[in-house]
């Protein structure tokens, strides 16, 4: 992680305190997989189907116009007790946004996403992760959770499979992990299907966000 994400993440946890999560606990050997921007018509699937064969749960900070573009794909997620989160309406650029404009976005977005799962509150990471004061602010007054990420894949930087991997090689995941992915590109599933069979062997755990943050596994038994 680097500097400014330190700094960002210690600002979020001062602000929000139990209402912002970066890393869950090391007790356990398990992580959290996370994805942005989605659902994709073709990516999506395809991590969902890879998933399933490494029986993973994954977290997915969904793009609500998305959402309901594509409301088969996330019934798909909700059905396999996946996680779905907001990442906002329309993944606009928040930090240029007046705070009204991005409360009214994050509202918008957990309206589309209650009709899938029937959550009053989801989870909410701001688009390319950018917060700002007023914002933090906003969202401690309102309680409304906020999660980050304590590794990223850079996958959305388009160089290539290999190269993800060799992130993963210099900055192995660690137990309590959040790793950053996206489900809109090839280089993800592919990525991801050597990696996912590579951490299993190590033994771990892959629950959701909440059930990593909560030490619960599927059907609330500890994994």
């Amino acid at each position: 992680m680097g500097y400014s994400t330190r700094i960002k993440n210690l600002a979020c946890r001062v602000i929000l305190g139990r209402h912002f999560v970066a890393r869950g606990p090391g007790e356990r050997e398990a992580i959290a997989i996370t994805f942005d921007d989605g659902p994709h018509p073709q990516h999506t699937p395809a991590l969902l189907d890879l998933l399933e064969s490494h029986g993973a749960r994954g977290t997915f900070f969904l793009i609500g116009e998305f959402a309901q573009a594509r409301p088969d794909i996330v019934r798909r997620m909700v059905a396999a007790g996946h996680e779905i989160g907001n990442h906002s309406m329309r993944h606009q650029a928040f930090a240029s946004m007046a705070t009204e404009r991005q409360i009214a976005e994050i509202a918008e977005a957990e309206r589309v996403l209650a009709g899938f799962d029937g959550r009053d509150s989801h989870w909410f990471r701001p688009p390319q992760g950018r917060v700002t004061p007023r914002m933090l602010l906003e969202l401690g007054r309102r309680r409304h959770s906020l999660a980050m990420w304590s590794l990223d894949s850079f996958d959305y930087r388009g160089h290539g499979v290999e190269t993800i991997l060799r992130r993963f090689e210099s900055r192995r995941v660690a137990p309590g992990e959040v790793v950053l992915f996206h489900d809109d590109n090839a280089c993800t599933v592919e990525a991801l299907a050597k990696l996912l069979p590579a951490w299993r062997e190590r033994g771990f755990a892959f629950p959701t966000l909440s059930e990593l943050v909560s030490g619960d596994g599927p059907l609330g038994e500890k994994t």
